[in-house]
Order: structure tokens, then sequence, then C-alpha cells
């Protein structure tokens, strides 16, 4: 077994032996290439997506089948959610090989190629978006439960079943979408969005964003009207349920279940929390606007990495041991001549991630919203501020860092 540790690396051997035969693998430019050792039987090449850079975990996209006359090589992933340090949600991907013979069936082998972060989930989808070269036959992963674990957010346990799904008919048959469910015990209050909006951005937008990838609405359903039967419609995979409207006060179970649909555009923001806090789950159009909604946008692996960024920008352990909101209205505050070196270092870190476009139009739709109290508030601010970043990370285009710096300042001018 072979297992890499977030070392940037870009060649694995190793070896395997099943049914009195020895095999060799390699894989080494993106290319993994597994032989038999003795005479007669063909080399099976599998193209994958690597990841190479600063700090980097290898990232391996291998999925697929080989066949010959007697053997078939499998590769499948599996995903494991884990929570480490109680606040951040880390993603392991384990990718194993599997080598079934037609007369025995599974043999039981298998070689652990790579682990990775979730962040290097974004860089999978330049490969799944890549024309198969005709050397790989799917299997059909039309319903794959890759997940079923337990972990601990804000005080909130999650269940987790993970699916990986495909459309038969998709023009590269590399591509999967996912449709997951999640199960939250006990609600009781308002700490419920911020836990599912996590769930949802690290589990969909990190895993698989795609730029032609909407959501297009949530559902929530009482757990026992959970129903069991999944309904297949194009390349989604959901199970049926009724939805209900919710009060954080009242303690009830939920189960969320997503649907996904695949449109134009881009990862829809569908979370959105009316003035009297009652969570309402609406039809979000194509266009993203809808009648009486406002965005909330909480994303609290953000705020680890902008308090790494205070921390360095302020030696004092009274600063450092503030909250994220106390450390933004002392930076405001106090410092507003080093506003631009902590937005230079912001620009530095995603410098070509950044949507300008979008993140302009965020905020036009902020200032129209005058009549709610929070635009005013520095909270608020921040979730803007979270939101900004989310943008740094999931697009890429090329700005000029005067423009960004610009429109970060419009932010702070709220």
């Amino acid at each position: 077994m072979s297992e890499l540790k977030g070392e940037c690396v870009t060649m694995i051997k190793g070896n395997a032996k099943y049914n009195d035969q020895d095999y060799n693998f390699i894989y080494e430019g993106s290319i993994l290439k597994l032989t038999l050792k003795h005479k007669g039987k063909p080399d099976y090449y599998f193209n994958t997506y690597c990841n190479v850079g600063n700090n980097c975990l290898v990232s391996l996209f291998i999925i697929g089948e080989v066949k010959d006359s007697r053997d078939t090589v499998i590769f499948k992933p599996r995903v494991i959610i884990s929570n480490q340090n109680n606040n951040v949600i880390k993603i392991k991907i384990d990718y194993y090989i599997t080598l079934k013979n037609k007369q025995t069936g599974y043999d039981g082998i298998s070689i652990k190629i790579a682990k990775m972060n979730y962040l290097n989930f974004v860089e999978y989808l330049k490969y799944l978006d890549e024309k198969e070269n005709g050397d790989i036959n799917l299997l059909d992963f039309r319903v794959v439960k890759s997940v079923k674990e337990i972990f601990n957010y804000k005080g909130i346990d999650i269940s987790c079943s993970f699916h990986v799904v495909r459309d038969i008919n998709y023009k590269y048959p590399l591509a999967v979408y996912p449709a997951f469910d999640l199960y939250f015990n006990t609600i009781q209050n308002s700490r419920f969005l911020v836990a599912l909006d996590k769930i949802i951005r690290d589990f969909l937008s990190f895993l698989f964003y795609r730029g032609d990838i909407n959501i297009k609405e949530i559902r929530l359903m009482k757990k026992n009207d959970k129903d069991e039967n999944y309904d297949r419609i194009g390349e989604m995979v959901f199970p049926e349920f009724n939805a209900h409207n919710y009060n954080f006060n009242q303690k009830v179970e939920l189960y969320p279940s997503i649907r996904i649909r695949y449109i134009n555009g881009h990862i829809g923001k569908i979370l959105e929390l009316i003035s009297n806090n009652d969570l309402y789950l609406k039809h979000i159009p194509e266009n993203g606007h809808g009648r009486d909604m406002r965005r909330v946008e909480k994303l609290p692996y953000i705020i680890e990495g902008f308090e790494i960024e205070f921390d360095k920008l302020y030696n004092n352990k009274n600063i450092q041991n503030m909250s994220f909101v106390q450390k933004i209205e002392y930076h405001i505050e106090h410092n507003n001549d080093t506003l631009s070196i902590f937005l230079h270092k912001i620009y530095n870190k995603y410098n070509k991630e950044f949507n300008l476009e979008s993140f302009l139009s965020d905020i036009q739709r902020i200032q129209t919203l005058n009549d709610y109290d929070e635009i005013k508030n520095i909270s608020y601010i921040v979730e803007i501020m979270e939101v900004m970043i989310y943008d740094l990370q999931l697009r890429r285009i090329d700005l000029a860092e005067s423009n960004i710096i610009g429109a970060l300042k419009v932010l702070f001018s709220l």
C-alpha cells in the first residue's frame, strides 16, 4: 500500500499480487500505468489529473475500468469527511485500485493511491471536463453511497451520506454529479443556518464546482417523511419529499435533501434568511433574484483564514484574542493606513480568483436593502466580506490589483 501525506510528488511506484500474478504500477506525469510482470498481457494506462503546487496535496481522479479477456481493473474514490479541531471540516479522498477476476470475483487487493484536502477538489473539474480518450469505460455510478460518517460542527452532530451519480448519456462520461443527504439531529437555533450553509459550500462548491452547475433549490423534510425510493430525473438522483418551513425556535428533527439541476450559470446563492428569522426555502430563478429575499452567506472556514492574516498583522495577544468581528472593528477604527497592506495580502493570495463584476453586483444588491438595520452593522459587513472571499476562491479571471483594491474599499465604505 502506498500513501501520500500532503507532499507535492509527481510519481508513485508500487506492486501488487493476486491470483499468483504480479503487477507493477507507476503514477508519473498524470498517467497511471498498470503492468503485469510476465509477458503476454497488455499494459493499462489511465489518465489522471494531478495538481502540483506549493504546499499542496497531490490530486488524483482515477475512476473507471479497463477490461481484457479475463481481468478488470477498477478505480473507485472513497470520500472520508472528518472534523478537525471542531471547526474546520476536512475531506480526504483515498483512491483504491481493485483487481477483479471474472472467475473468482473481487480478490480483495487494494492499493491506496492518494489523499487530499477539500480545497483541491476545485482542480478535479478540469479533468472532469476533459474528453475521454477511449481507454476507460466508466462503471455505472448511477447511485453510489461513498460515505456515511458522523461529525460535529458548532455543537451540531451531522450524519452525511454521499452519493456519486452520473448521466450515462452525458458527452463526457467521466463527469459525475453529486447528490447527497444530510441529517441534522435536533435543530434549536440559527446555528443550523450556519452549519447547513457550510456543509453545502464545502460539499458542493468545493467538491464539485463547475461553471455550469447551479444549485437550484433546497427543501427540508421531517425525518419520518423520508422516502427511500429515489426518483431519477435525467442526471439527477434525489429522494422524493414534501417541503416544509420551520422556525429555528422549534425543536424539530430535519432531514435536508438537496436537489441539483444541470443548467447554465454558476452555483446559485440559495440560502436566504427572512427578517422574522424563519428559513424560507424558495425556488430561485436562474438569474439568482427572488422577491422578498436577502442573502446571508456564512463561510466559517474563511474566518479562520482572515484571523491568520490578522494575527500576522498584529503581534498583540489582546487583539488576537478578540472575536473576528472585534478584529474587523479594531482594524477599521485604528488602522486605516494599513488597510491597503491588508488588502494587498488578500490580493496576493487570490489575485487570479476574483470576479470583480460578480463582487460589485453583490455590493449593489446589498446596498438596495437599506430597509434592513443589519446593513449598517459591522457583522453584516463581515458576511459580505465572506461572500467576496468566496468569489476570490472560486472565480478565476485576471484583474488589475487596483481594481480589486478599489472594489474592496467599496466594501469597507458601506
